[in-house]
């Protein structure tokens, strides 16, 4: 019987020794663990806040300011998109500038690239347009810049509006560009 018994005192020997040893670990840095187990809670936190109090709210702000510059770049006004109405209406730029690293002011730069190619402004349209990345999840496909065709229904009628290069004749001397067949 006492043959068994030393087994069994073994294990439970090995298993005290073990805790034993993590009690005396843990005395000896568990200030440390909780220090920084505490540091990444507050580094996650505080990720989540700008988040949720900074960035979500600046986004919703500039694509609702979207809308007007947008309803003006269907409308063929591509001056007024690009420079807005006003404070309470500001065009490309502005949301570009104002709303920089959220996804309306990275479609605020291909918007003001279309608009400043279709005035003549070949040069800025390219800066403008080298501003604008498609690495951004939300920006997978621009709506107005990449289809080319946005259709507006302000009013009772719907007005369709081609890509700026096929309304460029109505509001400026330059021909559009040669298109492959």
């Amino acid at each position: 019987m006492s043959h068994h018994e030393l087994p069994e005192h073994d294990a439970l020997d090995t298993i005290d020794e073990k805790v034993l040893k993590g009690e005396l670990f843990f005395e000896r840095h568990g200030k440390k663990i909780i220090i920084a187990v505490a540091a990444v809670v507050i580094v996650a936190l505080g990720i989540f806040a700008y988040h949720r109090f900074v960035q979500v709210p600046k986004a919703e702000k500039a694509t609702a300011q979207m809308f007007v510059a947008e309803d003006s770049f269907i409308a063929g006004q591509d001056s007024l998109a690009l420079k807005g109405q006003g404070a309470g209406a500001p065009g490309f730029e502005a949301i570009a500038k104002n709303f920089s690293g959220t996804d309306a002011a990275n479609l605020a730069h291909a918007y003001s690239g279309i608009c400043l190619y279709d005035q003549g402004k070949y040069q800025e349209a390219l800066a403008e347009l080298k501003k604008f990345s498609t690495e951004l999840p939300a920006m997978r496909s621009p709506p107005a810049a990449s289809s080319r065709l946005v259709t507006s229904t302000r009013s009772s009628a719907s007005t369709t509006r081609l890509s700026p290069s096929t309304t460029r004749s109505r509001r400026s001397t330059t021909p559009p560009p040669k298109q492959k067949a």
